[in-house]
């Protein structure tokens, strides 16, 4: 919210020199980014680790950010 984007989607972030697009939900004041979205059953979330891993799914839909983004949103200290 500091850089003026107060409406929820998908952005394309980068973190430590990686680009990824991740869903990011405004309301009331506070933004949030999605890490996880499951909707229905469109997709199967039994994967392998390196899917897991890297992600799988769409932003906008039934989804899973992967473990090398959250790890990196989580260790940057924002």
């Amino acid at each position: 919210m500091k850089a003026g984007y107060n409406v929820s989607g998908v952005y394309r972030l980068s973190l430590n020199g990686t680009n990824y697009n991740l869903p990011c939900e405004f309301k009331d004041g506070n933004a949030f980014t999605v890490i996880l979205r499951r909707w229905s059953n469109s997709i199967s979330f039994i994967q392998s680790w390196g899917a897991y891993e890297s992600g799988f799914g769409h932003p906008q839909d039934n989804y899973w950010a992967g473990l090398a983004a959250i790890y990196v949103l989580t260790t940057q200290g924002r």
